[in-house]
């Protein structure tokens, strides 16, 4: 989910997760899943095991799928240091 956050030029990725759900799931059985998990999860203890999500898991594969292709980022375009450069040595010689 962050990494569609970013994708969709959001800014930041916000750190609470239920944001991230909120904001770029609809309404449906991947949200559902992800809901009944995070329940589960709140009720029990950290290392606790459960069976596989079938609805996440499958999401979470087409994900990985859909990146193997590659950056969906713009990649940004590296500053000539020319003019840095120039304004270091203008600043050292005044």
């Amino acid at each position: 989910l962050a990494i569609r956050w970013l994708e969709s030029g959001r800014g930041v990725v916000p750190m609470p997760f239920h944001e991230l759900v909120a904001t770029l799931l609809p309404e449906g059985p991947l949200r559902d899943a992800i809901g009944q998990l995070l329940a589960a999860k709140q009720g029990s203890a950290e290392l606790a095991w459960g069976p596989r999500v079938p609805a996440l898991s499958d999401w979470i594969a087409a994900e990985l799928a859909r990146l193997e292709s590659g950056p969906l980022l713009e990649s940004t375009a590296k500053p000539d240091p020319a003019l840095l450069d120039r304004t270091f040595r203008d600043w050292l010689e005044s």
